[in-house]
């Protein structure tokens, strides 16, 4: 059988950029296919597109209506009524905003922003900030995301990436769904001597031990932190339907780390 594919190489971040007869996708460690990301040849022409002031309300407007319909769920009233304590939010993998999975990715993301910003002082309201990083990300999703006040990276070293001069002292909430186990891992490694001060809102790592028991920093980290599950149904409040909300946040765990890893032998 002749493959489509011409030519493939690993980019900065450790994807796969795998080059077609049309378009591009991204492909994760190993040859998967980065599902996730991967939106065809519809994403490909997006980039093409300049994001208009007419194209960036209309997608804001549907992230209005996204927050206000999520914000009615089970899902988001546990998770804002944890109070959450962080400084510095961190968003890796969301995707190309044009999808109603995405959209509601994002709108989660943002609730928990605005609530943070509600409920803290004026000092820690002020000194909140939140950055995103995807390599799928369109012209678009840049604007539309620094529209919502998130700062979009350039890069995120492969996880590796530190916060400010500060990062020692910061408090850090990394939102990853639907990440690739590496990231999760390059994550851990990062914070290892300080992981009591960050929470990753992301797929089970007792999920990802059941499926693979290779020796990363995930596996070293499960006997420090505890997960929370949610319930993903749509509430009787919201006229969410129930299968975009487990498209989007299946497997969904609050990963909070309770033992230092200093301490541990």
């Amino acid at each position: 059988m002749t493959s489509s594919v011409d030519k493939d190489h690993v980019d900065q971040d450790g994807f796969v950029l795998v080059t077609r007869r049309r378009g591009k996708r991204k492909v994760a460690r190993g040859g998967k296919v980065d599902r996730k990301n991967d939106a065809g040849d519809d994403a490909e022409n997006s980039k093409e597109v300049d994001p208009s002031t007419e194209a960036i309300k209309s997608i804001l407007t549907k992230q209005t209506m996204f927050q206000r319909k999520l914000s009615r769920t089970p899902l988001a009233e546990a998770l804002l009524s944890k109070g959450l304590d962080f400084q510095i939010v961190v968003m890796y993998g969301l995707g190309t905003i044009s999808s109603p999975r995405v959209q509601l990715q994002l709108a989660l993301i943002c609730l928990l922003l605005e609530h943070a910003k509600a409920t803290s002082d004026s000092k820690e309201s002020r000194s909140l900030q939140a950055f995103s990083y995807d390599p799928c990300h369109t012209a678009l999703d840049k604007a539309i995301i620094a529209a919502l006040g998130i700062n979009v990276m350039a890069s995120n070293n492969k996880g590796y990436c530190d916060f400010g001069s500060s990062m020692s002292s910061e408090r850090i909430f990394f939102y990853m769904p639907h990440c690739e186990r590496w990231l999760y891992s390059n994550v851990i490694e990062h914070y290892w001597s300080c992981l009591e001060r960050i929470q990753i809102l992301g797929n089970s790592f007792n999920g990802y031990a059941a499926r693979s028991s290779e020796d990363d920093w995930v596996q070293r980290a499960l006997d420090l932190c505890e997960e929370e599950t949610f319930s993903l149904d749509s509430g009787p409040e919201s006229t969410l339907h129930s299968s975009v909300m487990f498209e989007a946040f299946n497997d969904t765990r609050l990963i909070r780390f309770c033992t230092p890893a200093s301490k541990v032998e």
